[in-house]
């Protein structure tokens, strides 16, 4: 299915530009399995309270094929910058497709998409577990020896849970801040069916700025957000959101 994979909302087909951050996620580099780690750092900057960001080039060998969309940086490759919270679709839909419930076509849906997130020293997964009886929400997580504090803000919708940013925060009480994201929107025949052609949704969080426990900022981070349309000029395809600049107390990289 074409809308199926790590979504990053760059193309109107989503390619999984970070789908080889979610490999790091899930077949992580180890010598015990025989999977190397590769990577190249290439610029470092401090943050308050001895704090390091960069932009590292990382290589992950398993399921690399000629089939698969090459990143931003190429196959297989992943440019770590900064945070992202990509999302991976299960199923024919998008969780929170279903969001008025005037309409024929309403569902509480079970949701199953699941959240891979990438930030300066470890990453992760989760997903959002839906009581279909209640129609209540809760956070599922993957990756539990991370130890991280997961949540999220919301739209005032009762139809179904639409999320408009994360916080992540860590064991040393960090809290890293999903404000920003990448929009796509659908043009298939099953959304069209369901009333929904067209429909636009976030498809992936990026981090927008760092506070230490005693809620310091450590770094912030800008974005160059660029919206694409198809030939008519008029079609959304997507909405892209690339990191322009990393900021902290000592400096910056552009």
């Amino acid at each position: 299915h074409q809308f199926q994979g790590v979504n990053f909302g760059d193309t109107s087909n989503p390619v999984p530009s970070l789908a080889s951050l979610a490999g790091h996620t899930d077949t992580p580099p180890s010598v015990a399995v025989g999977i190397p780690e590769i990577s190249v750092p290439l610029f470092s900057i401090s943050g308050y309270g001895g704090s390091d960001f960069g932009l590292q080039l990382s290589y992950n060998p398993t399921g690399v094929s000629a089939d698969d969309a090459a990143s931003e940086v190429g196959a297989g490759w992943s440019m770590f910058k900064g945070g992202v919270i990509s999302r991976k679709i299960n199923g024919i839909m998008v969780d929170e497709a279903f969001q008025n419930t005037a309409s024929a076509h309403y569902e509480k849906n079970v949701f199953d998409d699941e959240y891979y997130y990438s930030l300066p020293g470890f990453s992760g997964k989760f997903k959002i577990e839906r009581d279909t009886v209640q129609n209540t929400f809760r956070i599922v997580d993957l990756t539990p020896l991370n130890h991280v504090k997961i949540a999220y803000t919301k739209q005032n919708n009762t139809a179904t849970l639409v999320i408009d940013s994360f916080t992540i925060t860590d064991d040393d009480g960090s809290t890293y801040y999903f404000n920003d994201y990448s929009t796509a929107a659908v043009y298939d025949s099953f959304y069209d069916e369901k009333g929904l052609w067209g429909w636009e949704y976030k498809s992936a969080f990026f981090l927008t700025r760092i506070t230490n426990a005693d809620g310091v900022e450590t770094a912030n981070f800008t974005y160059q957000k660029n919206t694409k349309y198809d030939t008519d000029n008029t079609t959304l395809l997507y909405k892209s959101c690339q990191l322009q600049k990393i900021n902290t107390a000592l400096g910056n990289i552009e």
